[in-house]
């Protein structure tokens, strides 16, 4: 592919949240290895979106449902949660909680009761 580019035209900035130690090594790359590395990044990714839903529960909580989050980021849980050991009302819920991350470093935020939403 040849393309005519202005020289005075800035090299394009990397993601402000990609840490310099990332991005350094990858910009001393030949153009045909930038290539690559990107189609490998995609590859990566859609690897990684195909991958079976692991939520961590707590102890005692039951999964109800999960399904992509269409708005943003994530996944969104409905479970049902215990609330502690003495009450006698147990399970509560279902709760929807938007899960972001993968592996140990997961973030659940809760989105509020599954029929209020």
């Amino acid at each position: 592919m040849s393309r005519t580019t202005d020289v005075d035209t800035p090299e394009p900035a990397p993601p402000t949240d990609v840490a310099t130690y990332v991005y350094e090594p990858i910009v001393r790359q030949d153009n045909e290895t930038l290539r690559e590395i990107a189609a490998w990044c995609n590859d990566l990714a859609d690897h990684r979106e195909a991958q079976p839903i692991e939520a961590d529960l707590d102890e005692g909580d039951t999964m109800v449902d999960v399904e992509k989050n269409e708005v943003g980021e994530g996944l969104i849980v409905s479970k049902l949660q215990q609330c502690g050991k003495d009450c006698g009302g147990c399970p509560h819920g279902p709760y929807d909680w938007r899960v972001t991350g993968s592996g140990t470093d997961r973030n659940w935020e809760c989105l509020g009761r599954t029929d209020e939403r």
